[in-house]
């Protein structure tokens, strides 16, 4: 009978000897930026503690760390020739490299990478050139950088000579990279370039590279419109979405497509926000801006909108302005979409949480419609109008304020269908005060006031009452009870709001913050213990 035989440590599933390897302290997810310098090379993980370790290469023949995590790393790749094969690919697959030219070591350490880890990579950043001091926005360009800080730099020129040799030594890394990397990298950009024709002799070696899982791409700092279309257009070419040497496709069929189909395609541009569209007299439309998470790591920001910069996470939204500019019938159709498929807010003056004395005696609502062309104002379908607590006599009878409420109800009644507009209104919660924090009397007769006057809009679709924040639970059965009664009273007896989809329009006024005293002026203060008493 033969001895049974032994098992060795390779004999386990490859799942599990992974594990076992993370165990013991391998990295995996970290951002290991290999350009900082001697004695200290910062690595940042997604989800530990920054961590300090020695500079050396990561090639398995040498030490690459001092501390004990990394002295378990060095050791597990002289285990043996197998195992060292399964560690070394792990490194390089699972953790994210950056190479920044600004820092210490430069470009140099990917002289020092073998072909095999340039092919084993799956996340490299490259950081030719960054500036954060030409900024057009409110974006520098530089959200979270791993280690030490990336030095400002003036934009890229290929007319200056010291440029030249930056733009060669670029040139002979990506020679190396195209034969060497393969098809599931991610590759990370940046190189903020003063003019396009230095941007077109910096994009040029990225064709030599495969066709890549992704790029993000920045070539300016500046949102300039030529730049931006050059970014664009060498992210799809690296990735195969669209020939390389080819531009972006054109459709020269749009204007001769039925309208049905033309509404659709504009549907599919930024004429429908993300989220609400914000307004208030003194800034007209609040449009919102970018996340700042459109790099495929946190490191850099790649927005396509505030810079000149191409990724595919940039989910921010860009203007749509330009597109009213076409043609007279874009310009219609545009405004159809823009006003029928957004909802928007009508903010109080100055994002007043109280009657103060900046109040305008025109109602916020008043001059909102009155700004919108009349050719497109019964486009409207969602307006939410928010209001802060205005004292009763504020309103009252024949005065501006209530004249300017009883025009705003009559252009609705007269310029927009009705049938088809759901109005949400809601009152701001006076700050350190609920609505109803004195007696249920005083929040009937101020609401119950503001909300007569509706009645007007015979066949509402839909009418929705916000008595302060949904998030304050202290009063929520009285709240409640009151938001139903004023609803009922404008759209009949049983109505029911909820059922209607109430709880699903929930505004971004951050009514939580409201009450945080950081937020409340002296002014404020003043006019809430007058209405408080």
């Amino acid at each position: 009978m033969l001895p049974p035989t032994k098992k060795s440590f390779l004999d386990l599933p490859h799942p599990i000897r992974r594990r076992i390897y993370i165990e013991a302290g391998l990295p995996t997810n970290y951002r290991i930026n290999l350009s900082c310098s001697n004695p200290c090379l910062r690595f940042s993980a997604f989800s530990f503690p920054i961590s300090r370790f020695y500079h050396g290469r990561f090639d398995g023949n040498d030490e690459f760390f001092g501390d004990k995590m990394t002295l378990m790393t060095s050791s597990l790749l002289r285990v043996s020739r197998a195992v060292s094969k399964e560690v070394f690919f792990i490194i390089y697959s699972e953790n994210d490299f950056a190479i920044s030219r600004a820092l210490a070591w430069g470009l140099r350490p990917a002289d020092y990478l073998r072909a095999e880890a340039l092919g084993a990579m799956t996340s490299l950043g490259i950081h030719l050139n960054m500036c954060t001091s030409d900024v057009a926005g409110g974006c520098s360009g530089k959200l979270f950088l791993v280690g030490e800080t990336e030095p400002d730099a003036p934009p890229l020129s290929n007319r200056n000579a010291q440029n030249v040799e930056v733009i060669n030594e670029w040139k002979r890394l990506a020679n190396r990279m195209s034969t060497s990397v393969n098809s599931s990298l991610r590759l990370e950009f940046i190189c903020d370039v003063e003019d396009l024709e230095t941007a077109q002799e910096i994009v040029k070696p990225l064709h030599q590279l495969p066709v890549l899982n992704d790029l993000s791409i920045r070539i300016s700092k500046r949102p300039t419109r030529a730049l931006q279309i050059l970014a664009q257009t060498t992210r799809l070419q690296v990735m195969g979405r669209i020939n390389r040497g080819s531009s972006l496709p054109t459709f020269r069929h749009y204007d001769s497509l039925p309208k049905e189909l033309r509404l659709l395609i504009l549907e599919q541009t930024s004429l429908i926000c993300p989220m609400e569209i914000q307004w208030r007299s003194e800034c007209n439309m609040f449009l919102p801006k970018h996340d700042s998470k459109c790099g495929l790591t946190r490191d850099i920001c790649v927005c396509s909108v505030e810079h000149g910069a191409a990724s595919s996470r940039c989910q921010c939204y860009q203007k749509p302005f330009s597109i009213f500019h076409v043609s007279h019938r874009m310009r219609l159709e545009a405004q159809e979409v823009f006003y029928s498929k957004n909802h928007f807010v009508i903010g109080p003056h100055f994002g007043s949480r109280i009657f103060d004395s900046r109040t305008p005696d025109e109602l916020e609502i008043l001059l909102f419609l009155l700004m919108i062309p009349e050719d497109a104002i019964h486009h409207l379908r969602s307006l939410e109008i928010v209001f802060p607590l205005y004292p009763r006599n504020f309103l009252r009878r024949e005065g501006k304020a209530h004249n300017s409420w009883l025009k705003a109800i009559d252009i609705i009644t007269r310029e927009i269908d009705v049938s088809r507009l759901t109005l949400n209104i809601c009152f701001i919660p006076l700050p350190h005060h609920g609505l109803f924090d004195r007696s249920d009397k005083l929040v009937a007769d101020i609401c119950q006031w503001f909300l007569e006057p509706l009645a007007q809009l015979k066949g509402l679709k839909d009418l929705f009452v916000n008595l302060g924040s949904r998030i304050d639970t202290k009063y929520e059965d009285i709240r409640v009870r009151k938001e139903r009664e004023l609803e009922e009273m404008i759209m009949g007896i049983g109505y029911d709001s909820s059922g209607r989809g109430k709880h699903e329009m929930w505004s971004r006024w951050d009514w939580d913050v409201w009450n945080n005293p950081e937020f409340q002026t002296q002014e404020e203060a003043r006019q809430r213990a007058r209405l408080v008493g």
